[in-house]
């Protein structure tokens, strides 16, 4: 979503983070984070309410590789 679809709402500026966020480490590690497809503002809600859509994973040996992707992010970190 574009910068016309975002409005100074702290909910949107927080969906649009967490998008950006998604996309950014996915790039890096696509194994780690699921694949961030859209977020944006439902049209017909009766109150403000927003979407983050992802793909979907199945949770279970997820955790193994999960852990183990989180210890070698932090291993190759340059800031270190």
């Amino acid at each position: 979503m574009g910068k016309d679809s975002q409005s100074c709402c702290p909910i949107a500026i927080r969906r649009n983070k967490d998008f950006e966020s998604l996309k950014a480490i996915y790039a890096v590690s696509p194994s780690f984070v699921p694949r961030p497809y859209a977020w944006g503002k439902y049209c017909k809600a009766d109150q403000e309410t927003y979407f983050l859509l992802a793909e979907f994973r199945t949770v279970g040996e997820q955790v193994r590789e999960y852990n183990l992707t989180l210890s070698g992010l932090d291993i190759q970190n340059p800031a270190r």
